[in-house]
């Protein structure tokens, strides 16, 4: 079987590799050959604690598995374990305790311990959790990795520009690049926001929203513990 996975950011890249490895099927990366577009912007934080249960179970299974592939991929994907501190809301307060209680991993910080870490004004805060073992990775160096890795297993890459997908019986077949038309058993589409245009080239409305968003960089009135944690604030 030969699989076609259009965009070579960290979902393809993956993709291209577990297809290939875990599942042994003939792999096609096509992409642009351009530099990446929003696989750098991420801030590739990975942890596992969310409110929902579902969503929680699946991060952390992630959590683990970029730990395994620190170990595969024999390269430095600039996995950092400085921990994640979740700043909390009443609400949340009450599910991250609930988790704490069954999850060794995590642990509910006191007020001092905000105050030590932190520093900062804890008046809309209602509670912090610590997740020990989540961090953030390098996302280029991760991807680099997965596609150096998926070539080694022997999956193919073009530097093409898709243009649009193929459509028969009801189903996607493949795709017209600049360099022509290209047919496989499975596509995948993982082009990011690129995504919706490509899927209209074949009568398939994605309903998504982009939305752009800021970014901050802030100075701590007093130096942080080294290595800080990575901060996430839902309050």
């Amino acid at each position: 079987m030969t699989c076609f996975v259009i965009g070579s950011g960290i979902h393809g890249a993956a993709i291209a590799y577990h297809l290939a490895v875990d599942h042994g099927l003939r792999v096609v990366v096509v992409d642009s050959g351009r530099p990446l577009a929003a696989t750098p912007q991420s801030v590739a934080v990975v942890h596992g604690f969310y409110p929902e249960h579902d969503r929680s179970r699946l991060a952390t299974l992630g959590l683990r598995q970029i730990d395994e592939m620190n170990r595969l991929l024999d390269t430095d994907i600039g996995l950092r374990k400085v921990g994640v501190i979740h700043l909390l809301d009443d609400q949340h307060l009450t599910i991250a305790r609930d988790r704490a209680r069954t999850e060794t991993r995590l642990r509910l910080l006191t007020r001092d311990d905000i105050d030590r870490l932190l520093g900062c004004d804890q008046t809309d805060i209602a509670g912090a959790l610590l997740e020990r073992d989540a961090g953030y990775v390098d996302p280029v160096a991760l991807t680099s990795a997965y596609l150096s890795a998926a070539q080694v297993n022997g999956v193919e890459r073009r530097h093409e520009d898709v243009l649009s997908l193929l459509r028969a019986d009801g189903r996607i077949v493949g795709a017209r690049t600049t360099a022509g038309e290209l047919y496989a058993d499975t596509v995948v589409l993982a082009a990011g926001a690129d995504s919706g245009p490509l899927l209209a080239t074949a009568d398939i409305q994605l309903p998504t929203n982009i939305r752009r968003v800021q970014v901050l960089r802030l100075r701590a009135e007093r130096p942080p513990s080294d290595p800080h944690p990575v901060v996430l604030d839902t309050v």
